[in-house]
C-alpha cells in the first residue's frame, strides 16, 4: 500500500511521463512532417523562382518560357512570353538587388504553391515589388506559374 506521499509522487511521474507522449505525439505527427516538407518545398521553390528571376535580368524571356510551368505554357505561348516579359521587365533597368520578403507555402485548386514576395532594387526603380508564384508541375519539379510587378510605396 503506498502513503499519501508515495502517491503524490507517482502521480507526478504519471503526469510527467504523459507529458512527453504527448509532445512526441505532437511532433511526430503528419501535420508536424508537412511543416517539415513544405519548409523544403518553401527553399526549393525559392531557389527555382530566383533561377527564372535571372533568366529574366539577362533578357532570355525565351528560356524563361522553357522553363515555365505547365500552368503558366498554358496561357502564354513562347512568343507572348517573350514580347511581354520584354515590355514589362526592360523598363526597369538592372538588378541592383532582390530579398525574399515572404515565402509561403498554399494548397490550390491547381495543386502545391509557394508564393512569393521580393523586394527589388533596379536601375529605372529602386524601390520595387516582384511577386512569384510558383507550381509543383506533374514532374515534381518547382516551376514559374505567375509573376507580376510594381512600384513598392510602403513597407510590404
Amino acid at each position: 500500500m503506498l502513503s499519501q506521499h508515495g502517491s503524490t509522487n507517482l502521480e507526478t511521474h504519471m503526469k510527467q511521463l504523459l507529458a512527453v507522449v504527448w509532445l512526441f505525439v505532437l511532433f511526430m505527427s503528419p501535420a508536424s512532417a508537412a511543416t517539415f516538407d513544405q519548409a523544403g518545398d518553401i527553399g526549393k521553390a525559392q531557389q527555382s523562382a530566383e533561377a527564372w528571376l535571372h533568366l529574366l535580368d539577362a533578357g532570355r524571356y525565351g528560356d524563361s518560357w522553357d522553363a515555365a510551368s505547365s500552368f503558366w505554357k498554358a496561357d502564354h505561348t513562347e512568343e507572348k512570353t517573350a514580347r511581354i516579359l520584354k515590355e514589362w521587365r526592360e523598363p526597369l533597368g538592372q538588378i541592383r538587388s532582390r530579398t525574399i520578403l515572404k515565402a509561403e507555402f498554399l494548397v490550390v485548386p491547381d495543386g502545391d504553391c509557394v508564393h512569393l514576395v521580393f523586394a527589388s532594387a533596379f536601375s529605372n526603380k529602386p524601390r520595387h515589388v516582384e511577386t512569384v508564384d510558383m507550381l509543383r508541375d506533374a514532374d515534381g519539379e518547382w516551376k514559374v506559374a505567375s509573376w507580376s510587378q510594381r512600384a513598392r510605396y510602403r513597407d510590404d
